[in-house]
């Protein structure tokens, strides 16, 4: 029974004084609902305290906080936007940063986010020069044109409007999204470089 009772109020308290992003909180609505029918399974009251322990994690460290500055929350943002498009890892913790500007993320965090395998290749991409600039008349690449939703772009001239207009969600080489617009059209597109070439 107390078994039972530590799991409801891990659920309530989850659910009434954390800011949950909105794929964590419906998870944890779908457990109260099991747990008022019976007893969790052992995966559920994993998830569940695996879930409790990310938001109960200690504040960041006063020597941490010192370090922290404009250029790392830039850093941070990036990669949750990223997380954000491309669940489940770490949605939690992105959801924190991209909708509390106060909450500085502990050092554990800030390394998990930023220097994994996918990350590192993301903030390459973010920090390579562009091989565009706004102005440039551009098309789809011949490879690229067999993408269904690119197809009917082929042989079209596009101007580009704006650099990075969107944040990065594919970890690839060339993933920036640039704003184009068709030049017989007059609704922008978000295409991501490497799907475009310059005009000759």
């Amino acid at each position: 029974m107390e078994y039972e009772r530590a799991n409801y109020e891990i659920i309530e308290e989850l659910l009434n004084d954390y800011d949950l992003s909105p794929r964590t909180r419906s998870f944890v609505l779908s457990l109260k609902t099991y747990d008022e029918k019976g007893q969790l399974s052992f995966k559920q009251i994993s998830a569940l305290n695996s879930i409790k322990m990310s938001y109960s994690e200690s504040p960041a460290t006063n020597s941490w906080t010192s370090k922290w500055d404009q250029k790392k929350r830039e850093l941070v943002e990036i990669c949750a936007k990223y997380y954000i498009a491309n669940p489940p890892y770490y949605n939690d913790l992105a959801h924190r940063i991209l909708t509390d500007s106060d909450f500085i993320p502990t050092e554990n965090q800030y390394n998990r986010l930023t220097n994994n395998k996918y990350s590192v290749i993301l903030l390459t991409e973010y920090n390579t020069k562009s091989k565009f600039a706004a102005g440039d008349t551009v098309f789809i690449r011949t490879p690229a044109a067999r993408k269904l939703e690119l197809q009917q772009l082929q042989h079209r001239p596009m101007v580009v409007l704006k650099l990075s207009a969107a944040p990065i969600i594919n970890v690839a080489k060339g993933s920036k999204r640039h704003m184009v617009l068709p030049f017989d059209d007059d609704m922008p597109l978000l295409i991501e470089e490497r799907y475009l070439k310059k005009n000759r």
